[in-house]
């Protein structure tokens, strides 16, 4: 019999909480807003009885309050995350795993797109006109496309600068799907060059945030 039999939508979450890898991502606040909604709706009912009509039932509760369908496809997106992280603990079983995958997003892929395009030369009048700890963040965005929460909350270890490769466990990403994102070359060089900053500096060795300021990950 796996936990899921006894524990509650909240009591896993408060477990989920506790995780330090959850504790320190950037997003956190934003992850347990989203994780106190859910619970307001189904934290009282058992895991395994959580069925797909209620998640949808929520959904649609959701949508009548005028809320925007990327803003309640991220919720879902978090309770699944939540979900995946206590299978791959062994704290649910696949019936329940299962039950929550097949809620399928309301927004289809690149449905909401922006379509305002900045052009090079833009972006280099921002990137030459904007603090150190800010050029790296811009870069980042620049070279990979990486979301401002996935930019802050990356950790050396997810660096690789052998086969230029940043890689994003599902964890780390909006979508909650695992990406590689390429090291371009005006990136590899910034990267290389922190990393080389971060050998010598005692106050960033101290931390495995990619992004700091004064010594601290950068929260915003």
């Amino acid at each position: 019999m796996k936990p899921d039999t006894e524990m509650t939508f909240r009591e896993l979450a408060t477990w989920y909480l506790a995780i330090e890898e959850i504790k320190g991502k950037a997003s956190i606040r934003q992850i347990e807003y989203r994780i106190n909604l859910l619970n307001d709706e189904i934290g009282s009912m058992v895991v395994s009885d959580i069925k797909p009509i209620d998640l949808e039932n929520y959904r649609q509760k959701r949508k009548n309050e005028g809320k925007a369908l990327a803003t309640i496809d991220d919720e879902i997106t978090q309770a699944k995350m939540k979900v995946n992280k206590a299978f791959k603990n062994g704290m649910i079983s696949i019936d329940t795993l299962r039950n929550f995958k097949s809620v399928k997003k309301l927004l289809k892929t690149n449905a909401n797109a922006r379509d305002k395009i900045y052009t090079p030369e833009q972006f280099w009048k921002v990137f030459n006109n904007s603090p150190q700890h800010l050029r790296e963040v811009l870069a980042i965005a620049y070279y990979t496309g990486m979301r401002k929460g996935e930019i802050l909350g990356l950790t050396w270890d997810k660096v690789n600068l052998n086969t230029g490769r940043i890689q994003l466990e599902a964890i780390d990403t909006k979508t909650g799907e695992p990406r590689t994102c390429p090291i371009f070359n005006g990136l590899y060089e910034i990267l290389v060059h922190k990393a080389k900053e971060r050998k010598h500096i005692k106050e960033a060795c101290s931390s495995n945030y990619v992004i700091l300021y004064m010594g601290n990950p950068l929260r915003r």
